[in-house]
């Protein structure tokens, strides 16, 4: 099943829900937890607002007064600070004075693993490594995240040992002091952050930055699967950066653009373009195919643009970085009927959007409710403007529900001569039958009549025979 809604606006208010809190003597916090609780307006529940659970914050190691603030222990985050205030999340650092006490920053143990983790640094501050690494991530806290993470992948050799397991038994716990404990392995923001588009461009910019100066001539040429790319390593460094047998796809897929017939007989002349390149904005883009755009009659009404491109989300960012998403489809199973719509409403509080349900859209029952609201159907009065293929979509219901509507009058018109032929058969029935019966009624008598005036007749000669 497809859904698909239009861009909403929902109105949040974070705070802090507060669970099972327990103080200590002391005035310390001893056990509790907390989540981030949002409302948004809902107008079909009492009050207008709906409260959800946004993010489990984990445990609570301290909380303001107001409860507006806290520091936690996330397990998706790692010790985090949280002001519901701002709606913005910080790092704890580990001389922070409203941690006493709570052993977050423990010393590192006695016995550490010294070896193999010190020769690697030592590898990476020798080739430079560290130092493209400082330069690419300039927090403290992500510089140093980067190199646990670095080095437990290193080190760890095939062993199951998570990485702040590594961390507090390697050298790492002695010299990268601002980690927090049980902070490594959780952290989902840093995780996401380290995949997006941004930290790459700025390691590759380091990385070039650093082989340029014993080779000038380093990035200067780039290749994806064998075809030459003209676009300088300055201007595109991920491209650049490309190589054949490259395994990492998503740096590759996120450069490619697919452009349909239009635009490619109008940019190249042709169709049979895959390893060109476009630039767009002064950045470049490999060519990864063409499509050939829908040529139903439904499509090309509701398609009023000449040519298009096809982009991923994440490069179309590179190029409008205030690029909103407008309009999601969702694919999912519904067994029971409505069930998918239904979670989908609840999930995502659209507003004043629209949630449409593809699934049996032109079934008889969906057709009939079309024709039930086919005078409405050309007003919007929430300002959602539809993409072109919901408006094809749209449109070809409209013809369907007429034809629908077509094909009941036209099952209707023999159904209503076949009716009309059954009722004249009634009456004629009915009138033969009321002419005829009393004339055989009659008859009837009228021999039973006869017959017994002869037997009557017969026995009285009978009788006068005897006598």
């Amino acid at each position: 099943m497809v859904l698909c809604s239009t861009i909403f606006e929902v109105i949040h208010m974070p705070c802090i829900k507060i669970q099972k809190l327990v103080f200590n003597d002391d005035g310390s916090i001893h056990s509790g937890s907390a989540s981030i609780l949002v409302s948004s307006y809902d107008k079909s529940i009492k009050g207008h607002s709906r409260k959800t659970v946004r993010e489990k914050l984990g445990r609570i190691l301290y909380i303001n007064e107001g409860h507006t603030c806290g520091i936690f222990l996330s397990p998706t985050r790692g010790l985090v600070e949280y002001d519901a205030e701002k709606d913005e999340f910080a790092i704890v650092g580990s001389g922070d004075p409203r941690l006493p006490g709570l052993g977050v920053f423990p010393a590192p143990p006695v016995h550490t693993v010294f070896g193999d983790a010190y020769l690697v640094l030592g590898f990476a501050e020798k080739c430079g490594m560290v130092s493209v690494l400082r330069d690419a991530f300039t927090k403290t806290v992500d510089y140093e995240k980067v190199i646990c993470h670095l080095l437990h992948t290193i080190c760890k050799d095939g062993s199951k040992i998570s990485c702040d397991d590594f961390f507090t038994r390697s050298v790492a716990s002695c010299i990268l002091r601002d980690i927090p404990v049980g902070s490594l392995g959780a952290d989902t923001p840093y995780f996401m952050a380290m995949g997006e588009d941004g930290a790459k461009l700025a390691f590759f910019r380091s990385f070039i930055k650093h082989m340029r100066r014993r080779c000038p001539d380093f990035g200067t040429g780039c290749y994806v699967d064998s075809t030459p790319l003209p676009n300088d390593i300055a201007d595109n460094p991920l491209n650049a950066l490309c190589s054949h047998g490259v395994a990492s796809a998503s740096v590759q897929t996120r450069l490619v653009l697919v452009l349909d017939e239009e635009t490619a007989w109008r940019i190249f002349g042709g169709t049979d373009l895959t390893g060109m390149t476009v630039t767009i904005n002064d950045k470049a883009f490999v060519v990864g195919g063409v499509v050939h755009r829908e040529d139903d009659f439904a499509s090309k009404r509701a398609y009023s643009g000449e040519g298009g491109i096809f982009l991923s989300f994440t490069a179309l960012t590179r190029l409008l970085e205030d690029t909103r998403i407008s309009c999601y489809e969702i694919v999912m199973p519904d067994p029971i009927s409505g069930f998918a719509k239904g979670l989908v409403s609840d999930v995502f509080p659209v507003g004043n959007g629209d949630v449409v349900q593809n699934s049996g859209r032109y079934s008889p029952v969906s057709l009939l409710t079309v024709l039930k609201n086919f005078p409405g159907r050309s007003m919007r009065l929430n300002g959602v403007i539809y993409p072109y293929w919901e408006n094809a979509a749209r449109l070809t219901e409209d013809y369907a529900a007429l034809l629908l509507l077509a094909a009941a009058v036209f099952l209707l018109i023999p159904l209503l001569f076949l009716i009309t032929a059954v009722i004249r058969y009634v009456r004629w029935t009915y009138r033969f039958a009321k002419a005829k019966i009393p004339e055989k009624v009659e008859e009837a008598v009228e021999k039973h009549r006869e017959e017994r005036l002869e037997k009557k007749l017969e026995n009285k000669a009978g009788g006068d025979g005897d006598g």
